[in-house]
C-alpha cells in the first residue's frame, strides 16, 4: 500500500525532497514517543506468528489479540497509536472510522483497569515532622532527602 503511494509521489516529487520531508516528520515524534510507538510496532509483528492470516486483512482480529487484558488500556491506546503513526508517516491508509477501533479502545480500558496498583496514601505533615526529626542538615545527602520530599 504505501509503496504504492511513494511509487507516485516520486512521479511528481524528486526523491531527495521526499526522503527529506519524512526525516523532518518523523522529527516530530519525541524520542520517547517514538520509543512507546515502537512497542506498538513490535506488538503488530508479532502479531502474524498468532495467526494463519495476512495481518492487514484481519486488522480487526488483530486488535482483539493487542486488548487481550494483560495490560493497562492506555498501553494499548499507545500501541494503536504508534501503529497510526507508522501507517501516516509512510502513506498507508489507515482505517480511522473504524467503529471497531473505538470499541477496541473502550474494551482495552476495562480490561486494562485490572492491572491498576491500588492508590497509596497522601504523604502528611506528620510523615514530614518524623522525616525532619530523623535527618542530619549538616550532611548534603540529608538536605537533598529534605529538599525533595
Amino acid at each position: 500500500m504505501s509503496i504504492e503511494k511513494k511509487c507516485q509521489d516520486l512521479e511528481l516529487i524528486p526523491l531527495h525532497i521526499l526522503q527529506q520531508a519524512e526525516q523532518i516528520t518523523a522529527s516530530g515524534l519525541t524520542s520517547q514517543t517514538r520509543s512507546n510507538y515502537a512497542a506498538g510496532l513490535l506488538r503488530w509483528h508479532q502479531f502474524p506468528s498468532l495467526c494463519v492470516c495476512q495481518p492487514q486483512k484481519c486488522f480487526s482480529q488483530g486488535l482483539s489479540v493487542l486488548m487481550a487484558g494483560s495490560v493497562l488500556g492506555s498501553t494499548i491506546r499507545s500501541w494503536l497509536s504508534g501503529i497510526r503513526a507508522w501507517h501516516i508517516l509512510n502513506r498507508a491508509p489507515w482505517p480511522s472510522n473504524s467503529e471497531f477501533i473505538t470499541l477496541a479502545h473502550r474494551a482495552a480500558n476495562i480490561k486494562g483497569s485490572l492491572h491498576k496498583r491500588p492508590l497509596c496514601n497522601p504523604i502528611t505533615l506528620q510523615h514530614l515532622l518524623v522525616l525532619h526529626s530523623a535527618l542530619n542538615f549538616s550532611t548534603p545527602f540529608h538536605c537533598a532527602i529534605w529538599a525533595i520530599a
